[in-house]
């Protein structure tokens, strides 16, 4: 958000023109009182710009924006998470409640399937697609995920760990003729891979619907954490 505000005041001031800047960044606003304070000022304001992350989307249903620009949208798609581009229209709906007279996206990747989906709103053809993709792919709806994790101080004791239950894991499948009904991908780090001086590795394991998970997890050490049906594979 800084470097897009140091932009604008250099654009404007090239120009001539005084207009005033508000960011809504959890990094600049840590108070619930400064939020208020500054959705205060930007109701009173008649003209103005608003630099904003999520947070904006709590005003959604009481504030207006003639204009509405999203910077590098093409940044929000690389995620490796299988939700990011269904988490990408979902918040693209949250910004047209701000009722916005135009929407601005920049993109380096005009043609790709995502924008040609979002821009005229097309929900039955991103449904279709993230269908097939996801059953293509091992994904809910058409199968159930279980995110498991490990943490430790020290990064090569974390990759050992996660390695070894991956390993042992594969085993299970062999052993039990599972290969077509679970999968496993491999173990990797986080993709926050450090949390509190912690190295986090995950394993993803992916069900077919109707597999009782309790036969694969019940070979997961006890200090390995169990996400059932997470809300994300990062």
């Amino acid at each position: 958000s800084d470097k897009i505000k140091n932009a604008l005041d250099l654009m404007l001031k090239n120009r001539v023109i005084s207009k005033p800047i508000f960011v809504l960044d959890s990094s600049v606003i840590q108070k619930p009182k400064q939020e208020l304070d500054l959705i205060k000022q930007i109701t009173e304001s008649k003209s103005f710009i608003c630099i904003a992350t999520q947070a904006i989307f709590s005003h959604r249903f009481n504030l207006k924006f003639d204009l509405i620009g999203i910077t590098n949208l093409d940044g929000l798609t690389t995620s490796p998470d299988f939700k990011t581009e269904e988490e990408l229209f979902i918040q693209f709906e949250k910004l047209l409640d701000f009722e916005p007279e135009k929407v601005i996206i920049q993109t380096f990747n005009p043609g790709s399937s995502i924008i040609n989906s979002l821009a005229p709103r097309n929900f039955s053809e991103f449904y279709d697609r993230e269908l097939r993709a996801r059953k293509l792919f091992m994904y809910p709806p058409f199968a159930r995920l279980v995110k498991l994790s490990f943490s430790a101080y020290d990064r090569t004791k974390a990759s050992y760990e996660a390695r070894g239950l991956d390993e042992k894991l594969k085993m299970v499948l062999i052993q039990k003729k599972l290969g077509d009904r679970v999968k496993i991908l491999d173990s990797s780090p986080a993709f926050i891979e450090k949390e509190k001086n912690r190295y986090i590795y995950n394993i993803i394991l992916k069900f077919s619907p109707e597999f009782r998970i309790d036969e694969i997890i019940r070979f997961v050490p006890s200090n390995w954490s169990v996400d059932i049906d997470p809300r994300s594979i990062l």
